[in-house]
Parts: structure tokens; sequence; C-alpha cells
């Protein structure tokens, strides 16, 4: 299931809040949809799949481990190539992965399957 989430300006100040997308939308409904709600609210709106929400846990390797053989949710025949994940600016790594990964706040972990499959 998706949802577009954004933000309202509310009686007592701007508020975070979320729309359920219908099940029966294509991608480009959900962009045409997600852009109609930022135009109306005057804020950016973003698609996410609420199911599937990835989650920054574990080491380096379990975080691997998650995304080996992910298929993506737009082309589900195909192997997806990895994920990126961009820290927001108050988002912090666990102590684990901030031992293993430094200061970055931007990295993409590549589904090993996916070069496997490719031949790298």
């Amino acid at each position: 299931m998706y949802e577009i989430k954004s933000i309202k300006d509310g009686t007592y100040g701007a508020y975070e809040y979320s729309t359920p997308v219908p099940a029966d939308y294509s991608f480009k409904q959900m962009l045409v949809m997600a852009r109609d709600i930022a135009n109306a609210n005057g804020y950016e709106a973003s698609i996410y799949d609420d199911e599937n929400e990835w989650a920054l846990t574990g080491s380096v390797d379990d975080m691997i481990a998650k995304v080996d053989g992910l298929r993506g949710n737009v082309t589900k025949d195909r192997l997806d190539e990895g994920i990126v994940w961009h820290l927001r600016e108050d988002q912090q790594l666990s102590e684990g992965l901030a031992n293993e990964l430094g200061a970055n706040r931007c990295f993409k972990i590549i589904n090993n399957k996916y070069l496997t499959k490719n031949g790298l």
C-alpha cells in the first residue's frame, strides 16, 4: 500500500499527514496525486511504500543481507540494483552503523544478486 506524505498548515501551525493511494493507481497516477497535494498545500509531497519501508537497523552485513535479492516495486520481475539512503539532517545512525560507515550521510547498499546476474 502506498501513501503520500506531506505537510499542511493548521490552526496551531504546520503538521505532517499522509493520504492513502488507491490500490489500483499506476505510478504515473501516484506522481500526479503527489503533485496535486504539493500544489494544494504549498509543501513538498512524497510517495512512500508503507509496507516495505526500509529502516537502518543492524550492521552493514545485516543491511547487505536485506537488500540481497531485492525486487522492484514497479518492475516485480527484475532485480533492483540496490537502495540509496540519504539521512535527514536530524537523523542519526545507530552506534554500530556509525562505527562502520563513519560520517557518511548518504550511502548505497548494492544487491549482490543484481551484480552476479549482470556479470559485474
